[in-house]
């Protein structure tokens, strides 16, 4: 059997032959007589499911607010096979720690059970509690593992994270990196990430980060902008910040050249412009995030708009069904009308969520962008 290349994009393909089938026609699509071998490909390529919504860490940032959570059922797993054995990539993250999920091991066996596809598990943890025990149960399955530090300094990871034990420190949170480290592959520890949520309070973390990813060997760093929920949190977005944001991520994107790190973060003043979200979006063909108790949403920038619910309804009536399927259409939704990943980084709208430009409900028809004009520049912004 031919190996397929490292640079082929298997999600991508899996997507855009996901279309292509949808564009012939939406009944097709749904498997109304077609074949066995392509039926696939109209499931998501990319697979997301919460296990849990408890956080050791009560950071600002966070869309969630009740960090002692829930967790998913078990018994309500086994009603995501199908899905499942058809992805190219599973995260197990959703709003929570993953790895506070008491079954999570049981999980990954029956995920790898499942769909034996190699590299398949996606992450995204706080780092705290990878161990060696986790390195030896994810070795080998690895798609990513983004690690969210935030912070490079002892204080500064303090004020971001707002663990509720002070046993949770960056200096132990890299103790715990390392000892995962030494137990997962040299494929594995390419596809490790740190990642931070730029805002005002450590923007000037970014080159320090880079340094401690040179340090620790992880080969990628992705600054992503914190993304307002909160009128009361405005004031930390980096529309505050636009040059002296710039100018620590120029300093972070050289020290990765140095080092051989790619440093990713959108920048103010690049001349972006607005790209039409039906054109250009592929979430509703590409992906699928089960939240709990089980609603659904094809990205992480939907606001409250939720397609219904897959325990109580079936994966299948959700993902094949209206709702999905008229956003496959046109991307109609609320949030898609302000969507922070189509709008230009230099529109204060790409600084805020869809939780708080949007007044949407399930199906709501889109909000009345005019009557957010007093949004679009924070009061208490100074810009620069």
């Amino acid at each position: 059997m031919a190996k397929t290349s490292p640079t082929f994009d298997r999600i991508g393909a899996h997507r855009d032959i996901g279309r292509a089938i949808f564009t012939r026609s939406p009944g097709l699509y749904n498997g109304d007589g077609l074949p066995a071998h392509l039926r696939r490909y109209t499931y998501p390529a990319f697979l997301s499911i919460a296990l849990s919504s408890h956080c050791n860490a009560a950071c600002f940032f966070c869309r969630g607010d009740d960090y002692k959570g829930t967790t998913v059922d078990w018994d309500d797993l086994p009603k995501l096979d199908t899905a499942i054995s058809n992805a190219r990539s599973i995260d197990l993250t959703g709003w929570g720690e993953p790895f506070f999920y008491p079954r999570f091991e049981e999980v990954v066996e029956r995920i790898t059970t499942l769909n034996p596809d190699p590299q398949l598990i996606t992450l995204t943890t706080n780092g705290s509690f990878l161990s060696q025990r986790w390195g030896r149960l994810l070795r080998g399955r690895l798609h990513r593992l983004v690690i969210s530090l935030n912070a490079a300094s002892e204080a500064a990871y303090a004020e971001q994270m707002r663990y509720k034990n002070d046993r949770f420190t960056l200096a132990e949170t890299l103790h715990s990196i390392k000892a995962f480290q030494a137990e997962i592959t040299a494929e594995d520890r390419k596809r490790l990430m740190l990642h931070m949520v730029a805002n005002t309070g450590n923007f000037r973390e970014i080159a320090p980060l880079v340094e401690l990813a040179a340090e620790l060997r992880i080969p990628q760093v992705n600054i992503g902008h914190f993304i307002c929920n909160e009128e009361t949190h405005l004031d930390r977005t980096l529309w505050n910040v636009k040059t002296a944001y710039n100018d620590e991520l120029a300093r972070g994107e050289e020290i990765g050249r140095r080092h051989g790190i790619i440093v990713a973060g959108r920048r103010f003043f690049s001349n972006e412009t607005a790209i039409a979200g039906a054109a250009k979006c592929v979430a509703p063909f590409e992906q699928c995030f089960v939240e709990m108790p089980g609603s659904v949403a094809p990205c992480c920038f939907m606001g409250r708009s939720r397609m219904g619910n897959v325990y109580d309804d079936g994966f299948e009536a959700i993902w094949f069904g209206e709702h999905f399927t008229r956003l496959r259409h046109a991307r109609s939704l609320p949030a898609c009308q302000v969507c922070t990943v189509f709008t230009p980084f230099d529109d204060p709208i790409a600084h805020m969520s869809a939780f708080l430009t949007t007044k949407d409900a399930v199906h709501e028809t889109p909000t009345n962008i005019s009557l957010m004009t007093s949004r679009r520049k924070p009061a208490t912004a100074t810009p620069e």
